[in-house]
């Protein structure tokens, strides 16, 4: 986790924060400078089109309540699931240490 680097919070908790419309614009005006192969943002694209646009919906990544704090959405992990089943990428788990370039804490 990113927390364990001392940061406040993760990239998705970033995204809801600035809203998954800001991040889907900026996408979709600089789509013409994307080199080719490169993947896109699939599910963020779902998001965008579900209406998930983060804590100013309540729902972007992550569940957001009154306090604004983040809960996992098992309907997001659903999603995520089925966009990269969809799209032939296949899942796998990835240990902590699996970075080999990784800069240890001290």
């Amino acid at each position: 986790m990113l927390y364990d680097f001392g940061m406040a919070m993760g990239i998705f908790a970033v995204d809801d924060m600035g809203g998954i419309d800001i991040a889907w614009r900026v996408r979709q005006e600089t789509k013409h400078l994307r080199k080719p192969g490169v993947r896109d943002t699939l599910v963020l694209d779902r998001l965008h089109d579900m209406g998930r646009l983060g804590q100013k919906t309540g729902k972007g990544w992550y569940l957001y309540g009154d306090d604004r704090k983040p809960v996992r959405d098992p309907e997001l992990e659903t999603l995520i699931e089925t966009t990269a089943n969809a799209a032939g990428i296949p899942r796998r788990t990835i240990s902590d240490d699996e970075n080999p370039g990784a800069v240890p804490l001290t």
